[in-house]
């Protein structure tokens, strides 16, 4: 029998696993939300049509991403958009797509599994604007001390990919690339640990070949101090030198290469 899991298998290959859920076959993609969790789908038919959905796992997880539990105006007008440029029907929140020739059902999967990307990675829109105020301010610190700098300076790494980390510093021929990380939510801090510890880990040849040190700075004010993690201060400190914004002259040392 040509069932679904068996089309997935022979489209696709091994990286997608079936199992039978309620009134779906449940398939787990090799795709995550931007906190590591797998993206599922699920499949069924019905009235000779054939369907597949997120079943409403990915509003919840955006809607976590929030401490008001819920999208913003922005969020919704891009997911509006990206449901027009998938093909996609949003229906009490589910993602659905909708198709009459089970021949498609890999292709399908696929677009439904980028769409389900690209809406929750606009986790990112619940910070956007105030990490940029606390980036101005970290700016205007770095002008105070009156080194040479750059903000958000493009950097080629070692896999062809283009990074930007914030502030670019340089004295006395020593060379520094800052990233600031700042988040209000707890759960936020994954994606944004793997993020930046994958940027350093991607410039690591600016260090052996440019005299280059990175700094990871931490934004741990009072209302968000018990967001950062003793964990998470060690995983950034496997490629880069953790500074926090409460000590702001520790910091200032380090860019200077005081000790």
């Amino acid at each position: 029998m040509n069932t679904p899991c068996l089309q997935i298998a022979k489209k696709v290959g091994s990286l997608f696993n079936c199992s039978e859920f309620k009134d779906f076959i449940q398939i787990a993609t090799p795709f995550t939300y931007p906190d590591g969790d797998i993206i599922d789908i699920f499949y069924k038919s019905k009235d000779n049509e054939f369907i597949l959905t997120d079943l409403g796992e990915t509003m919840r997880w955006l809607e976590s991403q929030s401490i008001s539990g819920h999208k913003n105006d922005k969020q919704t007008e891009l997911i509006k958009n990206i449901c027009v440029g998938h093909n996609l029907i949003l229906k009490r929140d589910m993602f659905i797509s909708k198709y009459t020739s089970n021949e498609e059902i890999a292709e399908k999967i696929i677009d439904l599994a980028q769409a389900i990307i690209e809406i929750s990675s606009l986790w990112s829109l619940q910070q956007k604007r105030k990490s940029k105020n606390i980036i101005d301010t970290v700016e205007d610190f770095i002008k105070e001390i009156k080194i040479p700098y750059e903000r958000e300076q493009s950097y080629i790494g070692s896999s062809e990919r283009k990074w930007k980390p914030h502030f670019y510093t340089t004295y006395r021929g020593n060379n520094i690339l800052t990233h600031v990380l700042s988040t209000d939510n707890k759960s936020s801090t994954k994606p944004i640990l793997c993020t930046v510890n994958t940027q350093w880990e991607d410039l690591e040849k600016f260090k052996t070949d440019s005299n280059y040190n990175f700094i990871s700075l931490i934004i741990d004010t009072e209302e968000n101090q018990e967001i950062w993690s003793a964990g998470d201060r060690k995983l950034l400190a496997k490629k880069s030198e953790v500074k926090r914004w409460s000590n702001k002259e520790n910091f200032k040392r380090s860019l200077l290469k005081v000790s």
